[in-house]
């Protein structure tokens, strides 16, 4: 790969006043024009892209904590089995110098420390501050591409022309493929479809658009309903990362919910003239028939996980064209999920260590007899009503549901049991008296050795 295109500026601290009597210090990015130079001169094609192969780079923004810690292995797990290509990076926001990271030996999976831009708003903001940890992820973004952040010697900066996948870590890819790769750049990329509606755009978020949200000065056709998975350049990540967290900061004055993060994110593209195209990539909620549910369906090859349709070659054979393909495509378990009486929420498992090998049995709460029972009558069950059937054809619409609850625990609930297995198996030893306990990794230790090829192949089977 060659050097970094992209030139990076020292960071500069900003003071800024809260109320009248406190103060918070934060940091701010400046950015420079990337520096010219003959090693980094490349063929650039109408859409601003690189002639050299792009690297790919997939990021997601955390902090430090257990419940973190178990999402991030799950992501690295479901990177690793689906064989996706580039490397994957947590970008930590951490104060905590002593905190011990999950042990990791997977080649592309890397741990980039940054500051944790959330802790001067706690700390400084008064009356319990803005406790806001979202407002990390374009901090973050921008800490590390303009090269503040300490990596390993194994991980480059990305060039201006690779490409960056931000993602979030609840999310579990649901293939290997990447598309369109072609048409990012120059300010333009993808994002993820969002019912977020529009209104909101020439409403409360005008004043922070620059004046270009006003009443009449949006295209019929514009999307503003969009969020993670983005894919953009790294060239135009950085400016957009910068403006993203400023937007951020001005927004939490007039709107403190959680989506502020999102709507930041759009209204900075806006700003910046940088243009999304938006797709269907992620598979989430059981009862939003907007999702890419047609393209969901169960393996015919015998073993009853949840797929999704291959994309055809050539535009033909497959049930949709080349250029309606979406870029990627992942489940996120952002909602609880549940069927006969089983439930599985992330947020049940906040205190879940995946370092603790006392877990290593059962991660999760298992479904009882009756609820494995529903879950093996909705396999190979359909996900999509036909408009074609007839009356008497037509399926419930809580069976629908139910069908689709069970495809998303396939899709993430047992990925994220197997992939704290395979942590365990790989890093567990059974020491004094059968008490498991977590290995110092050596050079013997081999990830690669437990990796499966499906996630019924994990130690705990698929419950």
């Amino acid at each position: 790969m060659s050097q970094s295109v992209l030139s990076w500026n020292t960071m500069t601290l900003l003071v800024v006043a809260i109320a009248t009597t406190t103060v918070i210090t934060f940091f701010a990015h400046e950015i420079h024009a990337p520096a010219p130079g003959g090693a980094n001169i490349e063929e650039i094609n109408e859409f601003g892209s690189s002639s050299r192969r792009r690297q790919i780079f997939t990021v997601f923004s955390t902090e430090c904590s257990n419940y973190l810690d178990w999402q991030s292995q799950t992501l690295a797990y479901s990177h690793q089995v689906s064989q996706f290509e580039g490397m994957l990076v947590r970008l930590m926001s951490c104060d905590d110098i002593n905190y011990r990271i999950p042990q990791n030996s997977y080649e592309n999976y890397h741990i980039v420390r940054t500051p944790n831009f959330n802790t001067p708003y706690i700390v400084y903001g008064g009356d319990g501050g803005d406790n806001y940890s979202p407002r990390n992820r374009p901090n973050a973004l921008a800490y590390w591409l303009n090269g503040h952040a300490s990596t390993d010697k194994d991980l480059l900066l990305p060039g201006e022309n690779d490409i960056i996948i931000s993602i979030d870590p609840d999310m579990v890819f649901l293939d290997n493929g990447i598309h369109h790769l072609e048409s990012v750049g120059n300010g333009r990329g993808f994002a993820t479809r969002y019912n977020l509606g529009r209104d909101w755009v020439t409403g409360w978020a005008a004043p922070f658009c620059g004046g270009k949200c006003e009443e009449g000065s949006l295209r019929d056709d514009y999307d503003p309903s969009y969020g993670q998975p983005i894919v953009l350049t790294a060239g135009d990540l950085l400016p957009l990362a910068v403006e993203w967290g400023d937007v951020l900061e001005r927004m939490r004055g007039v709107h403190d919910g959680w989506q502020t993060e999102m709507y930041a994110l759009i209204i900075a593209a806006r700003a910046l003239d940088m243009q999304f195209t938006v797709q269907n990539m992620m598979i989430a909620n059981p009862e939003d028939d907007e999702e890419p549910w047609d393209s969901a369906h169960w393996a015919a090859d015998g073993d009853s996980m949840g797929k999704l349709l291959s994309p055809p070659e050539d535009g033909g054979g497959g049930s949709k064209d080349s250029s309606a393909v979406s870029v990627l495509s992942v489940a996120h378990y952002c909602i609880p999920l549940s069927i006969s009486s089983f439930r599985w929420s992330k947020h049940d498992y906040h205190d879940l260590d995946i370092r603790d090998c006392r877990a290593s049995k059962n991660p999760f709460h298992l479904p009882k007899l009756k609820d494995k029972e529903a879950i093996s009558v909705s396999r190979n069950e359909p996900l999509v009503s036909s408009p074609s059937s007839s009356v008497e054809e037509i399926i419930p619409r809580e069976t629908i549901i139910r069908n689709r609850n069970a495809w998303l625990l396939d899709n993430t609930w047992i990925p994220a049991r197997c992939a704290i297995a395979a942590y365990h198996a790989e890093f567990c030893n059974v020491q004094n008296n059968g008490i498991m306990k977590e290995t110092p990794l050596t050079g013997e230790v081999s990830c690669g050795g437990h990796v499966a090829t499906s996630c019924n192949e994990c130690p705990q089977g698929n419950g």
